[in-house]
């Protein structure tokens, strides 16, 4: 099982649901790119890959990575914010939904600052990217 719909919805749902997170976002949590004109910091996530399906004793786990994009008009409070994502996953074993996250890994970060608005109808010129590797099976 590559990223279902269902596993896709469960991580969206699974970051809004961390508090330290909604504390500094809201709910300015999103699946592509966030809106034009969004309040800052936001975060928003892709799929990088859904690389690889594993088997042990006929226990399939599948691997998808995601990437966080963090937007927001200070290094400070893009690393507020990757540090709460942090905090709040890597490293856990958690059920969203009908997901098993059998394990979550930060598998990378790197910053990048810009001098123009990454974000169509803001300011900020600060983007921390963040990619996780996420294992999953069905509950």
């Amino acid at each position: 099982m590559a990223a279902t719909k269902q596993v896709l919805t469960d991580f969206q749902a699974l970051l809004a649901g961390l508090s330290a997170l909604v504390a500094l976002v809201s709910t300015r949590i999103n699946a592509g790119q966030p809106p034009q004109g969004a309040t800052l910091p936001t975060v928003s996530w892709n799929v990088i890959a859904s690389p690889t399906e594993y088997t042990h004793d006929a226990d399939e786990l599948s691997e998808t990575i995601v990437q966080l994009d963090i937007d927001a008009h200070t290094p400070t409070a893009a690393r507020d914010v990757a540090d709460a994502i942090h905090t709040g996953l890597s490293g856990k074993r958690l059920t969203q939904g009908s997901t098993l996250f059998e394990a979550i890994f930060h598998d990378g970060t790197e910053f990048t600052t810009v001098n123009e608005s990454l974000v169509g109808g803001t300011t900020q010129d600060h983007r921390l990217t963040v990619s996780y590797r996420l294992l999953h099976k069905p509950v």
